[in-house]
């Protein structure tokens, strides 16, 4: 376990200074607070709510960077994997030179796939992989100073994202992950395919027993390339400390002693 652990930060260490190295690009300090919460209807429910939502602020909190919203509803597999969608919201506000001159809103519509392998040698260890399709539409101006959207942008955005978590004491844990987002189509054909990379490494505090609630604190490199949020052909890398309270508890009934 010791030698995976410092196998996967390494290779994130290499990945976040290769990237730096590359050439100049626009480097924001970011922190993003939220919450994220697995709601099944009923303890033994195959149903369940879905809510998540981000306060997102740069150049150390002192300016607003965006606000999040995603909202949707789960279904529960017999072997533990999930199958969500929903709807998603983001308000952006221009915070660095590549972004756009006026704030804007991005529209989402989601579905995805999420699967979740605990290791048979270590009950503490799991994998998750999670596959996600959003469909997005961008409120654009024509002239930075109207009120209005002159039209809104429609882009197609396939997140691959891999993550392995352990507990290395009863409720405290590591996670790590990297997550890709790829777009598979865009109304701008002169747009990459490759988005975004989000490289994370961070600690998981269990508040209870059980693990039903959890905060989970760490840093995340975030490499955009010519994102969505951003002029033709800029980049940028948010340095971004994200902070997230978790929750999987269900609407009913007494909660079950099965560990998370």
């Amino acid at each position: 376990m010791r030698s995976q652990t410092i196998t996967i930060m390494t290779g994130i260490l290499i990945a976040a200074f290769q990237a730096t190295a590359q050439e100049v690009v626009p480097h924001n300090f970011a922190v993003w607070p939220g919450v994220e919460l697995f709601l099944p209807f009923r303890e033994d429910s195959r149903w369940g709510l879905f809510a998540e939502g981000y306060v997102k602020r740069v150049h150390f909190l002192k300016d607003p960077q965006g606000l999040f919203w995603r909202l949707g509803g789960s279904y529960y597999l017999k072997n533990g994997n999930r199958i969500s969608g929903g709807l998603a919201w983001q308000y952006n506000y221009p915070y660095d030179a590549a972004a756009l001159p006026y704030p804007w809103t991005d529209w989402r519509i989601w579905q995805q796939y999420m699967i979740r392998h605990v290791s048979p040698k270590n009950k503490e260890h799991a994998w998750v992989y999670r596959i996600r399709l959003e469909e997005r539409w961008f409120g654009r101006k024509n002239d930075p100073t109207d009120e209005g959207y002159d039209y809104y942008k429609f882009e197609t955005t396939l997140r691959l994202m891999l993550r392995s978590q352990w507990y290395i004491k009863p409720r405290v844990g590591v996670a790590v992950y990297d997550e890709v987002h790829l777009r598979v189509y865009s109304e701008e054909r002169d747009e990459k395919i490759f988005d975004q990379n989000r490289i994370y490494a961070g600690l998981i505090y269990a508040l209870d027993r059980d693990r039903y609630w959890r905060i989970e604190t760490g840093y995340m490199f975030h490499s955009m390339w010519n994102a969505p949020e951003s002029e033709p052909g800029r980049e940028r890398i948010n340095h971004t400390w994200r902070i997230t309270l978790t929750g999987d508890v269900p609407l009913r009934k007494k909660l079950s002693t099965v560990r998370r």
